[in-house]
């Protein structure tokens, strides 16, 4: 069984009665009541549980925060950061080839959400 736990729903939840489950409930628990952004800076993300069987794991909730740290946005990491990375590798004139190709991978990632 699969089951998604929201940042409102962690309260009344009761997770499965194990020491990797228990360690995973105390470690969202600053994240639910503090928000991400206030732990980790350049995280602006909802902090969900996934319940698998008696597993427990911390799951990341992003609907608009483009330009969040890359490990939780697929946006970020795809798109944004690949960007910084042509200006510090230094890929010569192939940055305004690529350039263009991300900006409308960007578009399109937007118009699709």
């Amino acid at each position: 069984m699969i089951r998604f736990i929201s940042p409102q729903q962690y309260a009344t939840y009761t997770p499965p009665d194990n020491p990797q489950a228990r360690a995973v409930y105390q470690y969202v628990k600053p994240f639910i009541e503090k928000g991400s952004r206030a732990l980790i800076h350049n995280v602006d993300t909802e902090v969900w549980l996934a319940q698998i069987d008696d597993i427990l794991l911390p799951v990341t909730k992003n609907t608009a925060q483009y330009e969040n740290s890359y490990v939780c946005s697929l946006y970020t990491h795809y798109i944004s950061y690949c960007k910084e990375e042509m200006n510090i590798v230094g890929i010569g004139g192939l940055k305004y080839l690529f350039a263009p190709l991300l900006g409308l991978l960007g578009w399109m990632a937007n118009e699709l959400k």
